[in-house]
This record gives C-alpha cells, structure tokens and sequence, in this order.
C-alpha cells in the first residue's frame, strides 16, 4: 500500500521505457483508481435497540446503614425495566453523534432499607421517564492491533451527553383496603405544600461506557452502563420538609405522610408511636420529608443489538489521498517531460 500511496508516480519512469509515456499514463490511472478505492473509504452510521433495567437514587429507599454515596446506595429491589433506541451518525471511524430515545421506569421504597429514620417514613413512589438525548461516543480501544485467528475481541467505549427528560411520580395509599387500588399522580397534589407545582420536565447529563462484540454482516451485541445526573430533586415527589395538611386536600395529606405503628416498629425495636411525630407536619413545618440540597439521578444496564449502515466517505484520508494522487501526477510528468527546444537550445550554446 505504500509504495501505491508515495511512490507510484515512479512507475511512469520505469514504465516508459518498457511501453513508451502513453501506455505507462494508462498504467497509471489503473494505479491511481485503484489506490483511491483503498483510502476512500466509507464511514459506517449505526442503528442501536437496548434493553435492560432502570434504578434510582434519591431520597426514597436506599442503603441498609448510613449512606455510601452514589452506586452502593441503590436498592437492588427497586429495579426495574428500560428500554433505549439510538441512531449514530459516524464523524469519524471512531467517533460517532448518538441520538437516542428511551423509557425508563423507576421505583422506590423506604420498605426495601432498614435505615430508621426513612423507614419509619413509610414512602414508596413510581415513575416512568421519557427521555431524549443526544451524546457524543468515542471508541477507545477497538480489541488488539494484531491479527488473531478464531477469537472475536470486544470493543470498548464511552460517551457524555445531555438530554431532557418528561416523567410523573406516582404513589398510593399503604393501608391494606387500598393497598391494590390506582396509583395517584403526585405534582398536582402539592404535598410539600408548594406555592408552585414543580415541572414535570426536566434535563440531564448522561455519562457511562460499554463494550461491543463483532458479531459479522455488519451486527453487532453488547452491553452499555449510564448513569443520568438530573436537575430535579422531585423524581420521587420528595425533597424539602412536610406540608400542613390543613392546607392540602385530604388525599395530599394521606399522602404527604404514611408514617403508622407497624412502620415504627420495623425501623427501631425500641421505639413507639410516640415516634410518629417526627415524622409528619410540626406545626413549624421544619419537619424534614427529604433532603433538598441533593437532586435525584437515575441509571440504565443494558443489553444491545446494533447494526451497522452506510455513511458518508471519511473526509479526511478521501481528501488526502486525492492529494497525493495529484501530487505524483505532477513529478511524474515533471520526470519524463522532454525539454523544449529553447531548453535544448541554451543547453547547446553552454557547452562552448
């Protein structure tokens, strides 16, 4: 490839003293197609669907102790199912523009965490996320550089974006008569007792990383990890300190607060109903419900199928062997030029 690449243009000399300068012109244009077939290569665009699980962290559920901060504070038993589509638009052969749709559901509860204080809360919500992003992804390492026969080696990626999001978190009420009934939508009830609702639409900042296997005719499988920094607290309606129900319908104040015997019992041996005020509305409305100063996240694990498809031709080494094609176009003329007879003519009178 090299020596098509750089030293073609030295064919014509050779040539020309086989087959004369117009056989070797011919020889060099078979030459010159051909080493633009090689270097002009097409990028490859790609088509993604993914499925696989959906968890949250916030300020429902959680760790068991004391919080461990990001991952280790997931409850395993709030997961739940989400699924992705995504087309990429290839920018070079290592880089690609992700657009992607997905849906994710989410759910917690301060039943799944032996923590007192949030289980004695009694809280659980649902949710179901909508969310559109666009991401820039760059393959990393595309397996080793060398060839080995019979072994498929993985390719590996990361990628950072942002995105928006809609969602809606639910609840119902824990008492066993309504423990089957309909999930209630949460915004509108205000259970904070906000002046303002808060919005339903939301962004975030996906990050994360994932491996690809060459699966062949243009397939692919993999698996892909992101996690979704967001800039809402109210994933799972609960944030600030609790609302006075005097202020709220009778539902928001049912809701707002779940807190019963059986709860306190289950977050401390020792204590007793007398605990339940720490747990609803005071008076002073200083009662905490959640922690404002940190705002929700939510995570993606998934399995995907991706396929490969035509793109444009890769700008830069299109262009550059263009470049170079021309370039030995121009010395291999300059090389069997004849000289003119002006030339010929000074170069005779020199020697006397």
């Amino acid at each position: 490839m090299i020596s098509v690449r750089y030293r073609w243009y030295f064919c014509e000399v050779k040539l020309s003293h086989f087959i004369g300068q117009s056989g070797s012109r011919i020889a060099l244009l078979i030459l010159g197609l051909g080493a633009s077939q090689l270097f002009a290569q097409k990028l490859v665009n790609q088509l993604a669907v993914s499925i696989g699980t959906g968890n949250y962290l916030g300020d429902i559920g959680g760790a068991d102790e004391d919080s461990h901060g990001f991952l280790f504070d997931l409850s395993p038993q709030a997961t739940r199912f989400s699924f992705s589509g995504t087309y990429a638009v290839a920018l070079s052969r290592s880089v690609w523009l992700d657009g992607q749709l997905s849906v994710v559901n989410l759910y917690g509860d301060d039943a799944f965490t032996s923590r007192g204080p949030r289980r004695a809360r009694n809280l659980h919500f649902r949710n179901t996320l909508v969310e559109t992003a666009v991401r820039a992804r760059w393959q990393v390492w595309d397996g080793p550089n060398f060839q080995t026969s019979g072994k498929v080696f993985p390719s590996l990626y990361v990628f950072a974006g942002v995105g928006g999001f809609y969602h809606n978190p639910q609840t119902r009420l824990r008492v066993a008569a309504d423990n089957g009934a309909a999930w209630y939508d949460l915004r509108d009830l205000k259970t904070e007792g906000q002046l303002k609702p808060y919005s339903l639409m939301a962004l975030s900042l996906p990050v994360g990383f994932g491996m690809d296997w060459d699966l062949g005719s243009g397939w692919q499988m993999g698996w892909e990890a992101s996690w979704r920094w967001t800039n809402t607290d109210y994933l799972d309606d609960v944030s600030t300190t609790y609302g006075n129900p005097a202020e709220m319908s009778e539902l928001a104040a049912q809701l707002s607060s779940q807190v019963d015997a059986f709860a306190i019992s289950e977050a401390n041996e020792d204590w007793d109903e007398s605990q339940m005020v720490h747990f609803q509305y005071n008076g002073s409305g200083t009662t905490p419900r959640g922690n404002p100063e940190k705002n929700d996240g939510f995570g993606t694990l998934q399995v995907k199928m991706t396929k490969s498809i035509s793109g444009n031709r890769v700008p830069s080494r299109a262009r550059a062997s263009k470049r170079s094609l021309r370039a030995g176009k121009r010395r291999a003329r300059v090389a069997t030029r004849q000289p003119s007879k002006l030339r010929r003519w000074f170069k005779r009178r020199r020697r006397f």
